[in-house]
């Protein structure tokens, strides 16, 4: 593998990129089995991404056996996918995380709940409402 001076610097800048990305990716909390798989599919990452960086054409002929037309046409249909992927992941995400911030607005209200003194006990309803026919 001979590389000039150019070649080194970018190989040697994405390297230390993909490696910084890696350690934010890792940092986040999750459960033991998300975590496991994350580090798994992070891990085959960085491999793939380390030998595309250092030997470029090995990109292309895995994108020719694939049937696309270019390495650079394959790691743009790749990224496509990686962004569907994060945009699913964070639309369900959001979702979980709406659906415990309505709970928790809920049992705040419900906590902080305040009786009047006058309020019929027990059977009653309470603040003069009708009694409901259960």
């Amino acid at each position: 593998m001979s590389l000039t001076g150019d070649q080194l610097a970018i190989k040697v800048v994405l390297i230390i990129g993909i490696l910084i990305v890696a350690y934010f990716t890792l940092r986040s909390q999750g459960g033991e089995r998300t975590l496991a798989i994350r580090r798994l599919a992070l891990f085959s990452f960085l491999i793939f991404a380390v030998i595309t960086v250092l030997w470029p054409s090995l990109l292309s002929y895995l994108a020719y056996f694939l049937g696309v037309g270019r390495g650079t046409d394959l790691v743009l249909y790749l990224l496509v996918i990686a962004f569907f992927t994060n945009l699913a992941t964070s639309y369900r995400r959001t979702l979980a995380t709406e659906a415990r911030l309505t709970q928790l607005a809920r049992q705040v209200a419900f906590n902080s709940l305040e009786i009047p003194d006058d309020a019929p006990a027990g059977n009653e309803a309470p603040f003069g409402l009708p009694k409901s026919d259960k």
